[in-house]
């Protein structure tokens, strides 16, 4: 059976690092099958191999989230187990993925929701991070914190393991 695995938590949470666990033992997963659909990749390919949010604007956003979608659905058409690595924190954010893991039969929809408790300070020392300000990372971190909605079953997602930390301490 294939799967949408989408995981969920602010900046700095350990989402990408889950991610890459994940991928390190796909055998969690059904298939090998397995791919990654990142915006931080997809905003740094786009971007030229820059990143932060003092180069992105809401258009920025706009597409990324058109090509991550876009993305999901053709993997997802050709069965491959896919994690969307995101913040995903609005109930109409995860309602868009888990609507197109709706178009296919069986698929699992898996949310990963991460809640270590400092990942402002762990974005702000990122070396990837360094070029933007704690100011301006302070900011983005207050956004998603403010459209936060923790997600629920009722969402249509099957299954919700709580990461309390980078190592799921």
């Amino acid at each position: 059976m294939t799967k949408l695995v989408l995981m969920v938590g602010n900046i700095g949470t350990g989402k990408t690092s889950t991610t890459n666990r994940l991928m390190d033992a796909a055998d969690i997963l059904e298939n090998r099958n397995v791919i990654v659909v990142s915006v931080d990749c997809l905003a740094t390919i786009l971007n030229n191999g820059h990143y932060g949010p003092d180069i992105w604007t809401d258009r920025h956003w706009q597409l990324y989230a058109v090509a991550k979608q876009h993305i999901v659905r053709e993997a997802l058409a050709r069965d491959f187990d896919v994690i969307v690595d995101g913040s995903h924190m609005s109930k109409a954010n995860r309602k868009a993925y888990i609507d197109i893991a709706k178009e296919f039969d069986d698929i699992i929809v898996d949310g990963y929701l991460h809640t270590y408790p400092d990942g402002l300070a762990r974005r702000i020392t990122n070396p990837k991070s360094e070029h933007t300000s704690i100011e301006k990372w302070t900011e983005v971190y207050k956004i998603f914190e403010d459209m936060y909605e923790e997600p629920t079953l009722d969402e249509g997602i099957d299954n919700i393991t709580i990461v309390k930390g980078i190592n799921n301490e």
